[in-house]
């Protein structure tokens, strides 16, 4: 559960993350990527690991970081249901969402 969230922090099930992170069903990683604005199609490839049937992406508090529709497709294509808003919004749709269904959230908690 998210039980925190600033901009440049996150607080999940007890722990503090400054960093970009994916929640991967009870396991929680850092998201280290390559790029800065963009999210590209295989950066998200581990989320497929956890089967969700949700996916939701953090898109940072001024929600910079953008999240091109290929990447929405590829996801809608394996029967995943995609959630794209600003981090604020990302994690309390996590915390709703996660308690009926499988879902990875990938949060930018920067911009």
């Amino acid at each position: 559960m998210i039980e925190d969230i600033t901009l440049g922090k996150v607080k999940v099930n007890g722990k503090k993350y400054i960093k970009d992170i994916m929640i991967l069903g009870e396991r929680v990683k850092l998201w280290e990527r390559e790029g800065a604005f963009v999210l590209e199609p295989d950066e998200l490839q581990e989320a497929l690991w956890a089967q969700p049937e949700v996916i939701i992406i953090g898109t940072g508090f001024r929600s910079y970081f953008f999240v091109p529709y290929e990447v929405r497709d590829f996801f809608k294509a394996q029967g995943i249901h995609v959630i794209v808003d600003n981090t604020a919004n990302a994690c309390k749709l996590y915390n709703d969402i996660s308690a009926v269904k499988r879902t990875v959230a990938a949060l930018k908690i920067t911009e």
